[in-house]
């Protein structure tokens, strides 16, 4: 005797995943409020104000955050201090070099670029152009990190000096100038800690590299102040090396608008697995996912 197949209402499929959505809220709420007693705990016993920091940072985006209704973007935040931008410095010498190369420099015009930088040791436009030659694109940057390093401390001391003839626009401008390559020797540095970079080039000494990031870093902040909008993301990188995850994702959130969607969700999702919070990290993983697709996959890829 044949049996006939069993249909199943669709109005019962959808009160089955409306119960299984429900039961899954129900969990993150309470994951949400036990790790917020874990938090509330800790703070009555804390008495040093960096972990007291750090923890009200954590309660602060746990509080505000709404299971189920994580935003796909970063909330717009009209406070943030305005991006200025690197200046480019300009010389007779940079002149003639760049009606030699192509526009944007190719390849092939590195070995002419590194030619005129040793010409013109004492040119700082010729070795800015050469370290945004090599440092202006991702790619670029991981296989010329030794060289942005060197050319990065020799700009600085450039930077440094002064005359009594420059304007000053042109002080000001050569100070910027000098902040932005600050911020791209810290992050050269950094980027010798990430994964792929440290498979290709293991770490020979990480107490010399955290020596190293931690000075780089330090003279950023001596030379251009704290919260900077255009050196945000080197902020969160050192915040997330120290272990102060909740501070880091409390500047990620205020800084967010200010920042490349793509790296805003990115960052957000591996600070909350970083946190071990699982439920909103899981939330996270899902947004990102949705919005850059292939960025997950090559990243899966990375993995096998």
């Amino acid at each position: 005797m044949n049996r006939r197949p069993v249909v199943v209402p669709l109005f019962a499929i959808a009160v089955l995943l409306l119960v299984a959505v429900q039961g899954e809220l129900a969990a993150q709420q309470d994951f949400k409020q036990r790790q917020l007693s874990v938090i509330d705990g800790r703070l009555a016993r804390t008495s040093d104000p960096a972990e007291s920091a750090e923890l009200n940072a954590q309660k602060s985006w746990l509080s505000s955050w709404q299971p189920g209704k994580m935003p796909s973007k970063a909330i717009a935040n009209e406070n943030l201090p305005a991006r200025r931008t690197e200046p480019a410095l300009q010389s007779a010498n940079l002149a003639r070099l760049k009606q030699r190369v192509a526009s944007p420099p190719l390849d092939e015009d590195l070995h002419l670029i590194s030619q005129f930088a040793q010409e013109h040791p004492d040119d700082a436009a010729i070795l800015q152009y050469y370290l945004h030659t090599l440092d202006n694109a991702p790619a670029s940057r991981k296989k010329h990190l030794d060289d942005i390093e060197n050319l990065s401390v020799a700009l600085i001391e450039l930077l440094q000096e002064t005359s009594d003839t420059q304007t000053r626009e042109s002080k000001t401008e050569r100070i910027l100038a000098r902040q932005f390559t600050r911020y791209r020797r810290a992050r050269a540095l950094a980027y010798r800690e990430l994964p792929d970079v440290v498979e290709a080039r293991p770490i020979e000494d990480q107490q010399k590299l955290n020596k190293l990031i931690r000075q780089a870093h330090e003279d950023l902040v001596e030379d251009a102040g704290s919260g900077r909008t255009e050196f945000v993301l080197l902020e969160i990188r050192m915040l997330r090396r120290s272990g102060q995850h909740g501070l880091a994702l409390q500047m990620l959130e205020k800084f967010g608008a200010s920042i490349l969607p793509k790296w805003y969700l990115k960052k957000r999702r591996d600070l909350l697995g970083e946190l071990d919070w699982e439920p909103a990290h899981l939330e996270a993983a899902e947004i990102y996912a949705a919005e850059f697709p292939e960025e997950v996959a090559k990243e899966a890829a990375s993995n096998e």
